[in-house]
């Protein structure tokens, strides 16, 4: 868990694609639920920040039909809503639809 965290908050908002192929593919290997609460912050952190250049890792996480990925997905629109002035409703719509 702590492992995932570290490496979101070192490369917070680079949206380094090794890192995040790397995280995501350990994500489908495992099946502790604490290594994959720790990856889905960190790979949100890596995300954080990048808007539009970060909708393809979005997508991508959307037509995976695996609880991370759709938990990741809800973590990085969430943390897209709290920046002011930067929320697309397309972006509070697709919060919304994890709540449902």
């Amino acid at each position: 868990e702590a492992a995932g965290i570290a490496m979101g908050l070192v490369m917070m908002g680079s949206l380094d694609e090794d890192a995040l192929s790397d995280m995501v593919q350990y994500a489908h290997e495992t099946q502790h639920e604490k290594i994959l609460r720790g990856l889905s912050l960190g790979i949100a952190m890596i995300c954080y920040g990048q808007l539009e250049a970060a909708d393809p890792t979005i997508q991508s996480l959307t037509d995976d039909k695996d609880q991370y990925s759709e938990c990741v997905e809800c973590i990085v629109l969430g943390w897209r809503t709290l920046v002011p002035g930067i929320t697309r409703p397309s972006d509070v719509c697709s919060t919304l639809r994890f709540l449902m």
